[in-house]
């Protein structure tokens, strides 16, 4: 969390990445435009930031990490964050 807070310029960046990805599934309906528009999303987001990229990857690692421990807490950590 505290690398979050002192990096807010990489910060913004993979939530923008995030919010554009929520916004795919939002408004495609159909599941394979869904996919390739995700797709094109994050090989964009990786051509443009790679050192973000990388560290995209970490905080899934650890998302998942402490989603095994914990699953209601993350989902309703999750669902706060992207109303």
């Amino acid at each position: 969390m505290c690398k979050r807070i002192a990096s807010p310029v990489q910060s913004a960046c993979i939530i923008s990445l995030v919010l554009d990805i929520k916004n795919v599934f939002k408004k495609e309906n159909d599941l394979s435009n869904k996919i390739g528009k995700t797709l094109d999303l994050i090989v964009g987001f990786k051509k443009e930031n790679p050192q973000d990229f990388d560290e995209l990857f970490q905080i899934l690692k650890d998302l998942i990490q402490e989603y095994e421990k914990n699953p209601e807490e993350v989902k309703q950590n999750l669902t706060e964050i992207i109303k």
